[in-house]
């Protein structure tokens, strides 16, 4: 998805007390979860920089919510709603002064939520409803997370001693 000057996705000028904006005409890293089918799921390459996930609850299988989580990262819960999300006006209702930083978020029935954070951590790290029959039906993913411009922000390299099998 790309958000574009007008398109009412995230067009906030709004910055939080931390200091992150929103942009009006920069296309950012939107992504719509759940990302796997019943029988295939694949991981998602993602570049070092901010990023949204809005997750979407469909309840196909089963009418509860979702304690979706995110490991190797705490994220910043924007907004959750009711029905389908809509870029063009529930992106009014994003807490851009106080958003609640945590690792995970429950995802409502029939509902959605939209979370952000900087993909700052290089690796790969699993994102994934904490009920675990749920991850069978498709409620996980991985994301492979890039390396970042300077040597700071890399994996390091295993080490020459490292046991391999």
């Amino acid at each position: 998805m790309t958000c574009t000057s007008g398109s009412g996705c995230l067009t906030s000028n709004a910055s939080d007390t931390r200091g992150f904006k929103v942009k009006t005409s920069v296309a950012e890293h939107v992504f719509y979860w759940p990302m796997c089918t019943r029988k295939h799921c694949s991981s998602t390459l993602l570049p070092y920089k901010i990023i949204y996930i809005v997750l979407q609850g469909t309840s196909i299988f089963t009418d509860e919510n979702h304690p979706i989580h995110l490991h190797g990262y705490d994220f910043y819960i924007l907004a959750e709603g009711f029905g389908n999300f809509n870029p063009k006006t529930d992106t009014s209702k994003f807490n851009l002064v106080d958003p609640p930083l945590r690792n995970t978020v429950s995802l409502p029935v029939k509902g959605w939520a939209v979370i952000r954070f900087v993909a700052d951590n290089p690796g790969t790290w699993i994102m994934h409803c904490h009920l675990d029959v749920h991850i069978g039906w498709g409620l996980a993913t991985v994301f492979v997370v890039e390396d970042g411009p300077v040597p700071g922000q890399k994996l390091e390299q295993p080490p020459l001693d490292l046991p391999v099998w």
